[in-house]
């Protein structure tokens, strides 16, 4: 499947260009940087006050229900 000339090119080949990197390395690294950010989002709602305002724990649980 080929890309038309407007398309825009995907987080993964922004990184192949940005590290000289595969594909796979890409891919791996990304998944990475994506679980990263996942335990520290999920260790600071751990963390938080439960006095949350109910709009800001909303806007919390969308993102870490993001990935389903």
């Amino acid at each position: 499947m080929g890309k038309n000339k407007k398309d825009v090119a995907s987080s993964v080949e922004c990184y192949m260009g940005e590290k000289g990197t595969t594909g796979e390395e890409a891919v791996a690294a990304i998944a990475a940087m994506i679980e990263d950010s996942w335990r520290t989002m999920n260790l600071a709602c751990m963390d938080m006050d439960r006095a949350l305002l109910p709009a800001a724990q909303l806007v919390v649980n969308i993102a870490r229900s993001n990935e389903v």
